[in-house]
C-alpha cells in the first residue's frame, strides 16, 4: 500500500460488514476467518465471505431482499437515536431570554 494516499473504501466497511451479517441470517452466505465459519453476530478482525453451501439461491431477488432490510434497519435505527432538543439554558436564563422575546404593550 502506498503512504499517503487514502482509503476509501474504509468508508464503506461498516455498511459491508451490516450486509454480510444479513446475507449470513438469510442463509445466503457463511462469514469465515482463518477458514472457519463465525457467529453473524460478534465476529472481529478481518473476515472472508463465501455462498453458503447448500443455502439459498443467491438471485438478483435475494440481493435486494438483504439490502432493504439493511436499508430498513438503519432507517429505523436512525429513527431511535434522534431524541428531542432540550433546552439546556438554565431556568432563569429562559425567562429572561422570553422576557426579551415579549414585546411590552406599555400598560
Amino acid at each position: 500500500m502506498m503512504r499517503g494516499v487514502a482509503n476509501p473504501w474504509r468508508e464503506y466497511m461498516d455498511a459491508t460488514r451490516e450486509v454480510a451479517r444479513r446475507a449470513a441470517a438469510m442463509d445466503l452466505l457463511e462469514i469465515t476467518q482463518k477458514g472457519k465459519v463465525v457467529n453473524p453476530a460478534s465476529f472481529k478482525g478481518p473476515i472472508r465471505l463465501r455462498r453458503k453451501r447448500g443455502g439459498a439461491p443467491l438471485d438478483e431477488r435475494s440481493r435486494r431482499e438483504c439490502a432493504s432490510r439493511w436499508q430498513r434497519e438503519r432507517d429505523l435505527e436512525g429513527a431511535r437515536r434522534e431524541e428531542p432538543k432540550v433546552d439546556s439554558a438554565p431556568a432563569s436564563k429562559r425567562r429572561k431570554m422570553e422576557d426579551e422575546a415579549t414585546p411590552d404593550d406599555g400598560g
